[in-house]
């Protein structure tokens, strides 16, 4: 920034002097930034709310950028504030990338990218054997093979197997 500095000298005698002079003071400190949240991870919606802040005395702009998986450009926000906050909404299922910047009159900075996956499809299951309404009508344990077919738009994490009797009691797959 610019500055006016003034010196004022008095001598023994009382003489005085008034001296003025401009100084020009360069900003040489990158402004910082910082993500406050979300951190990366997954999570069972359909929007990103991204909240960032800088210490910086002089922030010109915060700019938020959302990115898809082949890190196109999905949407941009900015302000003029620390903190700053956007809500990137009515997002499809599927991973996003996101960082900020901060610039003040000389400098900018810029955060790492983060990741963020969204999904809001259930998986779906189908199991195709035994088939339907099964039962064992002899009095021998029969050996029962169960297959199914399970699908998500972002994979499968697990698939488990819980069977109940009529008296809807659940018992262990090894239960004799």
């Amino acid at each position: 920034g610019t500055y006016l500095v003034s010196l004022y000298s008095v001598d023994n005698s009382g003489n005085n002097n008034l001296t003025t002079q401009t100084m020009i003071v360069n900003d040489t400190t990158v402004p910082n930034i910082e993500v406050i949240n979300p951190l990366s991870g997954s999570y069972i919606q359909n929007w990103i709310f991204v909240n960032v802040t800088s210490i910086d005395e002089d922030v010109n702009t915060i700019d938020i950028y959302l990115y898809n998986t082949t890190l196109g450009l999905v949407e941009q926000s900015g302000g003029f504030n620390s903190p700053y906050s956007y809500n990137f909404t009515s997002l499809s299922d599927g991973t996003y990338y996101y960082n900020a910047s901060v610039c003040d009159a000389n400098q900018c900075n810029t955060t790492s990218l983060y990741s963020v996956i969204l999904d809001t499809t259930s998986p779906e299951v189908s199991l195709n054997s035994p088939e339907g309404d099964y039962t064992n009508s002899t009095s021998t344990y029969e050996e029962v093979i169960f297959n199914c077919s399970v699908t998500d738009n972002l994979g499968v994490a697990n698939v488990s197997l819980y069977i109940t009797n009529n008296q809807s009691s659940l018992f262990a797959l090894n239960q004799t």
